[in-house]
């Protein structure tokens, strides 16, 4: 079997009413611009029908691989799952909440064709109307990337050169991020500007306190500083202890020893990303 140009992953959540649309644009797009190309639908353990939905869309389009998963693993999970189970050239990755228009993979394609580059994310700034939010979201994730050494214009929306994703595994550290998973071996990234999202399209929102557990795991799962940072802040307490005897030190140490544990637990200890119940067309 011919190997495919794209191979266009997809992490589905709930998105029954999205799923027909989306895949006929990507399709359309892929016909109008001769590429060759495999749809991976990876559904994250939907309630509504959306594993229904995207087993009839196989009837009319042969191309359509899906994944159904056990259980609710994440976005990043079945993102990979999609990755490890796809076969083209290139490999895109697109959300199924339409935050990125589908006929912008070309945008994505025609970057990644025409320079050395084997990561390119599509960025599109949504700007929250609370400026002082904004703000503040910009600078922790300016501060998060910094340290984790993955691009500030990072995003869902992204396109790979499959040299690039050889060595991943389904084993993987607790809490994984794709973009921490693969940024050792892809030097350098860019990114491309892409349109906003239709209006009224609705896309899914994280609480401040998600959005702060989301940093969180990245910072720790993608830098290489993690564990070192926690540790220098262990000895900074035995310090104060040692030469100061400041009765809250104790308790800062016991807190540093217990971020120190989870910090390792979280980036070394490996296991399966995601269990998968069945696959159909792969």
């Amino acid at each position: 079997m011919a190997i495919p140009l794209l191979s266009i992953v997809i992490p589905v959540f709930n998105s029954e009413s999205k799923l027909e649309r989306l895949i006929l644009r990507i399709h359309n797009l892929c016909i109008e611009e001769k590429f060759t190309y495999e749809i991976i639908a990876i559904n994250d353990f939907s309630s509504d029908n959306s594993w229904e939905t995207l087993v009839s869309l196989t009837k009319v389009y042969d191309n359509l691989k899906l994944v159904n998963f056990e259980k609710k693993c994440g976005e990043q999970s079945a993102t990979l799952c999609g990755i490890l189970n796809s076969s083209g050239e290139y490999i895109v990755t697109i959300a199924d909440n339409m935050k990125f228009l589908p006929e912008d993979i070309q945008i994505l394609v025609f970057a990644i064709r025409r320079t050395n580059v084997k990561l390119i994310y599509g960025y599109n700034e949504l700007i929250d109307k609370n400026k002082l939010v904004n703000a503040f979201a910009n600078w922790i994730k300016k501060a998060v990337c910094g340290l984790s050494g993955i691009s500030i214009f990072h995003s869902t929306f992204r396109i790979i050169m499959r040299e690039s994703i050889l060595h991943l595994s389904s084993n993987t550290p607790n809490y994984f991020f794709i973009d921490g998973l693969i940024k050792k071996e892809i030097r350098p990234h860019s990114y491309v500007n892409v349109n906003k999202p239709e209006l009224g399209v609705k896309t899914r929102k994280h609480s401040s306190g998600q959005y702060m557990l989301i940093w969180i795991r990245h910072l720790v799962t993608s830098s290489n500083y993690g564990e070192y940072l926690t540790a220098l802040l262990l000895l900074a307490n035995i310090l104060i202890v040692v030469y100061a005897n400041i009765l809250l030190a104790p308790m800062l140490i016991i807190l540093a020893i217990i971020i120190l544990f989870f910090t390792l637990k979280i980036k070394w200890i490996e296991k399966p990303a995601f269990v998968v119940k069945e696959k159909v067309n792969l």
